[in-house]
């Protein structure tokens, strides 16, 4: 089961972020995009997993309850809960 948007970049859990999220981070690690997207097999690997985590930090830092921060888990614990039921 696929779990993010069925969006260009956003096919990924990450993709259910919200834009706020993504390009706040993006915006002040402008290298390690950079790095995630043109770098060697290996730079990139490591950028994807640095950015990951900084925006895991920054979806923290920012969300607060509410279907704006949450509104696409949301939809995705509707779908898990009924195929579980």
């Amino acid at each position: 089961m696929p779990v993010g948007l069925n969006m260009a970049g956003k096919k990924n859990i990450e993709g259910l972020l919200p834009d706020k999220v993504t390009t706040a981070v993006y915006a002040a690690n402008p290298g390690l995009v950079q790095a995630a997207t043109a770098g060697t097999a290996e730079e990139q690997r490591s950028a994807k997993s640095r950015l990951k985590r900084l925006l895991l930090a920054e979806f923290r830092r920012q969300a607060t309850p509410g279907q704006e921060y949450y509104g696409h888990f949301y939809s995705l614990t509707k779908i898990i809960n009924k195929a579980f039921t």
